[in-house]
């Protein structure tokens, strides 16, 4: 299945579930890979995806405040391939949902995004996916940590550094997005950091175009010093 017939089958899931969310779509968040997609739906208007960047994925990564309903879910709709988040709880997630501790923060940042007619579906805002996909990235039990970077990369690409910087600036006072851009900072250190090294393998980029890629995450850390974040 090529990359173009992956995507669009991925929105008719997606598409799908927004139906089953109708009556309770204020308590669900689509977080991971499928909100980054719903990103480029939100902001580019039908134009078309950037194939380069964009990241077909095989399941829907959701935020669900409580465990009970994020099981009911994945086991109404296992057509759909859930995979269900919730906060850190005394439900230890060993019974069919996962746990991140800032998973909370999507429903927080999130943005609205028309599928077609009045549906609509929330997904994690920008600085939210940035928080959660650092804080994944660095759990030592991952063992493929490089397609969050692509995914952020593709944010940055998305909305530009200033923009995004400026997203971040609404959320300054948040330890956990200070310490997530912090955390990035580390990442890509220089050219050679683990975060980049990861990046380019997956992306298999010519060399022109990974200094291009250096070249945008410096000026996204310099817009974030202007706005007087300290990234040290």
């Amino acid at each position: 299945m090529d990359i173009d017939t992956q995507i669009k089958e991925h929105f008719r899931r997606i598409t799908a579930l927004a139906h089953a969310l109708q009556p309770i779509t204020e308590k669900v968040v689509v977080v991971g890979a499928s909100a980054v997609l719903l990103h480029w739906l939100h902001t580019r208007k039908g134009q078309p995806l950037m194939y380069v960047e964009a990241r077909p994925t095989t399941d829907i990564d959701i935020a669900v405040q409580s465990p009970d309903l994020a099981r009911e879910l994945v086991s109404e709709h296992k057509e759909l391939v859930l995979q269900a988040l919730c906060p850190l709880s005394a439900d230890d997630g060993r019974r069919g949902v996962g746990f991140l501790p800032h998973i909370k923060f999507a429903f927080e940042d999130f943005i609205t995004v028309r599928l077609k007619d009045e549906l609509t579906i929330r997904a994690a805002g920008a600085v939210a996916l940035y928080v959660l996909k650092l804080e994944a990235i660095t759990k030592p039990y991952r063992a493929k940590k490089d397609s969050d970077m692509r995914d952020l990369y593709f944010l940055l690409n998305l909305y530009g550094e200033e923009p995004l910087a400026t997203m971040c600036l609404s959320f300054a006072g948040r330890n956990e997005v200070i310490s997530s851009l912090r955390r990035l900072k580390k990442l890509l250190a220089h050219e050679l950091a683990p975060g980049y090294k990861l990046l380019f393998e997956e992306m298999n980029l010519p060399f022109p175009s990974e200094t291009w890629v250096i070249a945008r995450f410096d000026r996204f850390f310099y817009e974030l010093t202007q706005a007087g974040f300290s990234l040290e």
